[in-house]
């Protein structure tokens, strides 16, 4: 059965959020070669139950999962003879099912708790190299027509109709590049070179700059285009809007090594009498890209509307955070993260560091912490619900 993960609800800084200058106990495991630094804490969220939440960092990037705490665990957990170990377990296991992907089975590793007061700046730093957590991202657009199968014949498109702008009025709003002092992903906003328009939007707190194919500029001497693939073939998502009437789009029609999703939208009739519009969608990611949400309902038909509009850029989003767990950003990326991961260990643990408990304490009185604490908690659930709405209950297990 496919779970359908929320990775928006993972693309944030946790050590920093949820760790630092709080309570929490940092591990260490593996190996020498291969080390494995983890951090564990045990939180109130705002629906009032306990959760442990868990970081692991190996060479193959940083994996963060959250499991509920079980009976009176949220009492126990900072006293010497608790079984952190235990939930070390769940917490790893939990990893791959909360969709962070490549988690290795720890089980068999024996965790260390660390004690060094140096040691949560240095996993700050760590945080700052995640490359899983982004602000901004960049999406392609690529209008094929009806009857239009090959890739030079979409690229060479300099125009769509009424629906097709409409379309694009929906993903964003277009703005004039020149001058433009928001994230521009990649286009020029000096010299035009890039065109003088693009569509932009913010969605739930991030910046998305579309890569519009039919509004970079257009060389009427090249075939091949590749001014505009040169942006949208090194993009990570892309979308395909269909005229109505199309066949089907075969996603191997445009080569590119570095798009990982292909979103297609196709215009399908309207409803008889009603005068609404409605999209036909298919969704195609590579082999070693893992599942990500929304899913899509079926049959995968959605009416024009700010509801569909929320549903394609969390898709879109969703998509590029799960590209970043694949097999491939994982090997390109892996040696700057055993670089990094090894910086930290010899900078900030030194041999035979490893003690029975390590807990990372605030300096305030027991009143004042448990008062910060508790406002805290109540801050952070009303920042999930301002910042995620529907999804103020990402720390579910998504659903099958």
């Amino acid at each position: 059965m496919t779970s359908w993960p929320n990775l928006m609800s993972q693309n944030s800084y946790w050590y920093q959020d949820y760790f630092y200058k709080r309570y929490h106990i940092n591990f260490q495991g593996g190996s020498t070669q291969e080390p494995i630094l983890a951090s564990m804490a045990c939180n109130r969220l705002h629906n009032g139950l306990h959760y442990f939440r868990g970081i692991f960092r190996n060479k193959d990037g940083t994996h963060k999962s959250i499991v509920p705490a079980l009976g009176s665990e949220h009492e126990k957990w900072l006293y010497k003879d608790f079984d952190f170990q235990a939930v070390l377990r769940r917490l790893s296991g939990a990893c791959n099912y909360c969709g962070t992907g490549n988690a290795k089975d720890w089980k068999d590793i024996r965790f260390q708790p660390i004690r060094s007061s140096e040691l949560p700046e240095g996993l700050l730093f760590l945080e700052t190299k995640d490359l899983r957590v982004a602000s901004h991202f960049k999406f392609g657009v690529l209008l094929c027509k009806k009857n239009q199968h090959l890739e030079e014949d979409m690229f060479c498109n300099e125009s769509g109709d009424e629906d097709y702008n409409r379309f694009l009025s929906l993903l964003g709003d277009k703005v004039s590049l020149c001058g433009f002092t928001k994230f521009s992903g990649g286009l020029d906003a000096k010299g035009n070179t890039t065109g003088t328009e693009s569509v932009f939007t913010n969605h739930r707190g991030y910046d998305i700059m579309f890569h519009v194919a039919t509004l970079l500029p257009h060389n009427p001497h090249e075939r091949q285009q590749l001014h505009k693939k040169r942006h949208l073939g090194n993009d990570i998502v892309m979308i395909v809007y269909q005229e109505e009437g199309s066949e089907p789009y075969i996603p191997s029609c445009v080569r590119s090594n570095f798009i990982q999703v292909v979103i297609v939208v196709r215009k399908v009739e309207k409803v008889e009498g009603k005068g609404e519009t409605y999209y036909r969608v298919n969704v195609v990611r590579q082999a070693d890209t893992p599942p990500f949400g929304p899913p899509l309902t079926y049959p995968p038909v959605f009416k024009h509307s700010p509801d569909f509009r929320n549903w394609l850029l969390s898709k879109a989003v969703n998509a590029e955070l799960a590209a970043y767990r694949s097999k491939l950003f994982i090997q390109q990326h892996r040696p700057t993260n055993k670089t990094y991961l090894s910086e930290v260990c010899q900078k900030y643990i030194p041999p035979g560091i490893a003690t029975p408990v390590q807990v990372v304490r605030s300096n305030k009185s027991s009143g004042e912490r448990t008062s910060k604490v508790a406002h805290k908690a109540t801050k952070t659930a009303a920042f999930i619900k301002q910042k995620y709405g529907e999804y103020s209950s990402l720390f579910e297990p998504p659903n099958a």
